[in-house]
């Protein structure tokens, strides 16, 4: 488990990336895990679906918010490969 700095240091990244949007980075217990894991949660902006980080086991609040942030610049390519498809 990472320590309350190494949470805050990556919260204040993850805020920073996305400064319009509501964030969240919590840590996790389930019982089909076996050790905790880190959970990033970025709001919706302009009616698209929020990108969760919940399908990705992440053992460091770093490791969450590189996942979050690469998840949303995939869904933005995404994005913009159907717009460009379109006439």
């Amino acid at each position: 488990m990472s320590t309350k700095e190494e949470e805050l240091k990556a919260f204040e990244r993850l805020k920073n990336t996305f400064p319009e949007r509501n964030v969240e980075l919590s840590l996790h217990y389930s019982s089909w895990h076996k050790e905790p894991y880190y959970y990033c949660y970025v709001g919706s902006a302009e009616g698209r679906l929020a990108v969760s980080g919940l399908d990705k086991t992440t053992l460091t609040p770093s490791d969450a918010v590189d996942y979050i942030i690469r998840k949303e610049e995939e869904t933005n390519a995404e994005k913009e490969a159907t717009s460009v498809d379109k006439p």
